[in-house]
């Protein structure tokens, strides 16, 4: 039976996004940016947002919440943490994880429903979508019914520090970070860098320092904190792709992180236990999750989600 997704992805041809709105919330920000001077605003919309909106069926979206929830119930699994941390020392092994900030589930669909790809802990966009959806006109009682409030967009923003803030306090510290690095190989050429721009936005708005850096512009001191032009660094949101943090550039990150001078997000630990490739493997035995004390319910999760 076609489901009314199936029919609207099919069907509807409408240009859901507004431009006006799109350059009051996008462009007029990434303008006002320091950083921001190279940047071709409209060359941006058009690599970054569809003209058109896309729909998902409720009981697939039910699947994929189910399956997420799933993961990180298993993953507090102290059989499952212990083998898929068997590399690491264990004095890193203890180390609380939930993935990291933005762990992000690839989905894709079929007609037996969602199938896991890959879990992601250096998933960008979740800003980009953000002002995608600001920028929604309701061209039906469909779309209108599917987007969100303003009261619920305006919540978002929000809800996107308190994320950074919970890793902060999962990691045992007080109060909340003075300074943020926000760390990436030459950012400015990265194809995100403009969300680095709206995050570091988000941060000086709440008060936060914040800095976009390569791992080279950080400094050290003999107890192993790390600075950026002379000032302190809490926590960074990590966005390089040298998931272990191994490579010569960044092994002052790795060190820091180790000796818990700072806040790494997402960090080796998080990729070992959610995004290596190789655990999807794990997820199919059947034994082993049996062995491991995982439930029945959730490996027929396992089961009908990873392919």
């Amino acid at each position: 039976m076609t489901t009314i997704s199936q029919l609207l992805n099919r069907e509807c041809q409408c240009v859901t996004l507004e431009k006006n709105v799109l350059e009051e919330t996008f462009h007029s920000k990434i303008l006002k940016a320091n950083g921001a001077e190279h940047l071709d605003v409209n060359a941006l919309s058009e690599r970054f947002f569809s003209p058109s909106a896309s729909f998902l069926d409720p009981k697939e979206l039910d699947s994929m919440q189910s399956a997420v929830s799933t993961f990180q119930k298993i993953l507090k699994n102290e059989s499952v943490r212990k083998e898929l941390l068997r590399e690491f020392p264990e004095s890193l092994k203890h180390r609380f994880s939930e993935g990291g900030v933005f762990l992000s589930f690839d989905f894709h669909l079929t007609d037996q429903g969602p199938k896991l790809i890959e879990i992601n802990t250096n998933a960008g966009g979740a800003f980009l979508q953000k002002k995608l959806v600001e920028a929604q006109q309701e061209c039906c009682a469909e779309v209108r019914d599917a987007l969100p409030t303003k009261e619920e967009l305006d919540a978002i923003g929000f809800d996107f520090l308190q994320i950074f803030l919970q890793e902060w306090k999962d990691a045992g510290k007080p109060d909340r970070p003075k300074f943020i690095a926000i760390v990436d190989e030459t950012p400015q050429e990265q194809f995100l860098y403009p969300e680095f721009l709206l995050f570091r936005e988000l941060f000086t708005s709440h008060g936060i320092d914040s800095e976009i850096v390569s791992p080279e512009t950080f400094q050290t001191n003999e107890e192993g904190f790390l600075f950026v032009n002379g000032k302190k660094v809490d926590l960074i949101y990590n966005r390089l792709t040298d998931f272990y943090l191994t490579d010569p550039g960044n092994k002052t990150i790795r060190a820091a992180w180790e000796k818990e001078t700072v806040v790494v997000t997402p960090n080796p630990i998080d990729y070992e236990l959610y995004a290596k490739k190789t655990n999807l493997i794990l997820w199919k035995n059947d034994d082993f999750l049996q062995n491991s004390g995982i439930g029945e319910e959730d490996r027929n999760v396992l089961d009908r989600i990873v392919p």
